[in-house]
């Protein structure tokens, strides 16, 4: 995968990719939406991502193999929380977003 990063453009705040080249012939492994409807906000996105986690595996596949994720937090406040926990299981990764 050829994460494409220039700085020609203005540069994301957070961690994303501006464009992600995948190669011809590689697998995709398209994953519905994710929900947890109980706990804060960490605790459900730790739940998450967890379940991403465990869904990649199961394709043979690891967080650097995420080409674009979408994420909806309903509450602006809960988003440094959420963050957190993303960019604990991202590790330094980072996909495409909306």
């Amino acid at each position: 995968m050829n994460l494409n990063r220039t700085s020609n453009f203005v540069q994301p705040s957070t961690p994303f990719s501006q464009a992600i080249l995948t190669p011809a012939g590689a697998a995709w492994l398209h994953i519905s939406g994710q929900v947890c409807p109980k706990g804060s906000c960490e605790q459900q996105a730790h739940t998450i991502w967890t379940q991403i986690s465990r869904l990649l595996k199961g394709a043979g596949m690891e967080m650097g193999d995420l080409v674009k994720i979408n994420q909806c937090v309903v509450a602006a406040s809960d988003m440094p929380a959420y963050l957190k926990v993303r960019n604990e299981f991202l590790d330094g990764h980072r996909p495409a977003r909306p």
